[in-house]
């Protein structure tokens, strides 16, 4: 089962998201933390990674690569 909540995302521009999605298998939760682009459509692990492709638009720099989502897949309520 995933539940994800979408929230404007602090300290980046207008337009990202930041989404947190709640797995729970069995008796174990785990919840994931994702900041994803309106423009590019990147989705970054961590703030730091989403903060410096902002500063370099390089997504080479990121400590771990983004995914690149479709337009479609971005949801905000």
């Amino acid at each position: 089962k995933i539940a994800v909540e979408t929230f404007p995302a602090d300290e980046l521009p207008p337009g990202w998201i930041k989404e947190i999605k709640t797995k729970k298998r069995g008796n174990m939760t785990r919840k994931d933390l994702f900041f994803t682009d309106p423009k590019s459509g990147y989705t970054f692990y961590s703030k730091l990674d989403a903060l410096r492709y902002l500063k370099t638009d390089d997504i080479s720099k990121c400590a771990i690569r983004p995914i690149k989502q479709g337009s479609d897949s971005i949801k905000v309520s």
